[in-house]
């Protein structure tokens, strides 16, 4: 039965593609329908499939640039976007080619890494605060305890309590940084002038739609979730296979083993991550058309 529905999912995101790149320029704004949670996925999963040769050659090139420091790391976050814009140029039925695509986002490279950095620093704070707040409501349990002795039944309140509140935190977790999810792709798509402006752009475009996206990113990531667990054992046994042959701790060890994990996680992430690419900029795509409706296009072709 699943697989008759994934089947059905497939066929169906087919011909969501394949009418909006058919679609003429001057079609009405609503005339497509939105996506359900199912066949954003979908859709996702068939672009990847239709361009998988060229999004693989990007992902290559991107965790290439990845391990030099600064100026790498600002082209892999740039090479993301040309993906993402790729994608989109697709979905709206007016393709760039990768010249294009790359040629008006190279000026913007800074501007990726800057909006990246900011995520690392806003995930951070979000974080300590977590942390903070784990950390209060742990002593106010154990005071509990303390006033009342080992009371049982106070004992399995605090502790349904504290399960329940493990979830409530993890679900505002990801309900915060899903109002994020889409910045990357609307830097690479409109003319916003800095990591603020796409981070207020994200913020605006997915209010009142989290729980799709959460629901979304929920499919995607059990999607990918055995491919990463693969990678995780294949890494897992590569360093006990070099720790016959090197010294753990020693400088020998940890360059090659860096080395062997990278080349795991490349293998593994050529996959994932323009399939997350996709994911990324189909929700973009599907809150966009929701919110301003499909006259949609990439913004500065001309440039």
């Amino acid at each position: 039965m699943l697989c008759g529905r994934q089947h059905s999912w497939i066929k169906y995101g087919s011909s969501i593609i394949y009418h909006l790149s058919a679609m003429p320029k001057n079609q009405p704004r609503n005339s497509l329908k939105p996506l359900s949670v199912g066949n954003v996925v979908t859709a996702a999963i068939q672009l990847f499939r239709s361009h998988l040769k060229q999004y693989l050659g990007l992902t290559l090139r991107a965790y290439l640039w990845a391990l030099v420091p600064i100026y790498g790391w600002a082209k892999f976050f740039m090479i993301s976007g040309v993906i993402s814009r790729l994608a989109f140029g697709d979905l709206t039925g007016q393709p760039e080619t990768e010249t294009q695509a790359r040629k008006q986002l190279e000026d913007k490279k800074w501007g990726f890494l800057g909006l990246e950095s900011l995520l690392v620093v806003i995930s951070i704070g979000v974080f300590i605060a977590w942390y903070i707040a784990l950390i209060i409501l742990v002593l106010i349990g154990v005071a509990i305890v303390s006033a009342v002795g080992e009371n049982v039944v106070v004992i399995v309140a605090l502790v349904l309590i504290a399960i329940v509140l493990v979830f409530l935190s993890l679900f505002g977790l990801t309900w915060f940084f899903s109002r994020f999810m889409v910045s990357q792709v609307a830097f690479a798509i409109e003319p916003l002038s800095n990591a603020s402006a796409s981070l207020g752009r994200s913020w605006e475009l997915t209010k009142g739609y989290v729980l799709r996206i959460q629901g979304v990113l929920l499919i995607a990531f059990l999607m990918t979730l055995p491919l990463q667990i693969i990678a995780q054992v294949l890494a897992l046994l590569a360093q006990v296979a070099l720790s016959r042959f090197f010294t753990e701790g020693s400088s020998e060890f940890l360059i090659v083993s860096f080395f062997a994990g990278y080349a795991i996680g490349l293998g593994s992430g050529l996959f994932v991550f323009p399939f997350w690419q996709a994911i990324r900029t189909v929700i973009y795509y599907d809150v966009r058309n929701r919110r301003e409706g499909l006259s949609l296009e990439i913004r500065d072709r001309s440039r």
